[in-house]
């Protein structure tokens, strides 16, 4: 069965969260204080046509349903990409592994002071990019320091604003 995405409508809801706290110099914290989520949609022309919507008008359905999101979770898988991509460029010996191997397996307990994002205007989605996954090496408290950024679904968005990109501090460079 092929279900073609440009086909078929989705919706999703990511949050919006400050630095990590490892760059802000802020106390450790299990709380991500999220006060707010980003609805981000896609509905394909064909279904605006059959639902006579216009092409500003957003899709709403008559229900509602409890949003839950595991911050903790979410935060890990994204510390989890960006590990992977990071091991691959650097290999196993070229950073500190220790905090950012606890924290995705679930015994580092402040998320928030590895993981987050940016409460700045975020860049309009990216055409003919499916996800964005960098790493980049800056200075904290006089240690080169390994970050990863993550942008999932990044051609997704409006043309004035693309999905958030969020940052996770991997460890200490070795080379």
């Amino acid at each position: 069965m092929d279900l073609p995405i440009k086909d078929h409508p989705f919706f999703t809801y990511l949050p919006v969260w400050d630095k990590p706290g490892m760059l802000t110099g802020a106390e450790q914290t299990a709380d991500f204080k999220t006060t707010e989520l980003h609805k981000f949609s896609y509905v394909p022309d064909h279904f605006r046509r059959l639902l006579s919507l216009g092409t500003a008008e957003t899709l709403t359905f008559p229900l509602s349903a409890p949003l839950r999101l595991s911050e903790n979770q979410f935060s890990r898988s994204l510390a989890k990409i960006a590990y992977c991509t990071a091991v691959t460029r650097y290999g196993l010996q070229g950073f500190d592994r220790k905090t950012i191997t606890d924290f995705i397996l679930g015994n580092y307990p402040y998320a928030p002071f590895l993981v987050g994002g940016s409460t700045d205007a975020v860049l309009p989605s990216m055409p003919g990019l499916d996800h964005l996954i960098a790493l980049a090496e800056i200075p904290i408290n006089e240690v080169k320091t390994l970050l990863g950024f993550v942008r999932l679904f990044a051609k997704s968005g409006t043309a004035a604003e693309g999905m958030p990109i969020y940052t996770v501090v991997l460890g200490a460079s070795v080379n």
